[in-house]
């Protein structure tokens, strides 16, 4: 996939799940190569973060998925919260291109469990068989929620950035305005 196309494919031919992630990077390159670092920062009261917490966050979930244990389980919680990543956009464009390229040995189909906690009062886990493919997809959509939020951020607090129509915006949603346009 060409490393700078930012925008999602409009021909017919077959998509690999593990491809998306090179999207979600594509897309976030184009947008914070145009931040400083300073910008990068820079929190947003409207967001009550800065767009490299929410980067941050996305990418620590590709990386949760590309680091799995030896045991194939996955932990979100146990994620690692890097403050680099949160103020150093070279470093993280770096940790992310890194983290796509263990994808390529990934198999879509392998069995993992995700262990997960919902209750802030104890640490019982939630244990659930899921597919490195389905983690994957998991990661994308999140990935793009997260994107529809800094969008918000960087049309607020920094309206010169140019931003691809698309970014933040699920396909599904694309598909379906492109419809109704017809």
């Amino acid at each position: 996939m060409n490393l700078y196309k930012t925008d999602f494919k409009t021909d017919r031919s077959p998509m690999r799940i593990k491809d998306t992630a090179q999207l979600i990077y594509n897309q976030l390159h184009f947008v914070l190569q145009q931040l400083d670092d300073n910008q990068y920062t820079q929190e947003i009261d409207l967001l009550s973060a800065t767009i490299g917490k929410h980067t941050r966050h996305i990418v620590n979930f590709y990386e949760t998925i590309a680091l799995k244990s030896e045991c194939s389980t996955l932990n979100y919680d146990n994620r690692q919260r890097e403050v680099l990543m949160e103020t150093n956009i070279d470093f993280l464009l770096n940790r992310f291109a890194k983290t796509i390229q263990a994808f390529e040995c990934l198999e879509e189909d392998e069995v993992v469990l995700l262990i997960s906690n919902f209750n802030v009062a104890n640490n019982d886990n939630y244990t659930l068989k899921t597919s490195m493919g389905r983690e994957l997809l998991y990661a994308f959509e999140h990935a793009v929620h997260h994107m529809a939020i800094i969008k918000i951020g960087l049309k607020y607090a920094f309206p010169q950035v140019n931003i691809s129509a698309n970014f933040g915006i699920a396909p599904s949603t694309i598909k379906y305005r492109k419809a109704c346009a017809q």
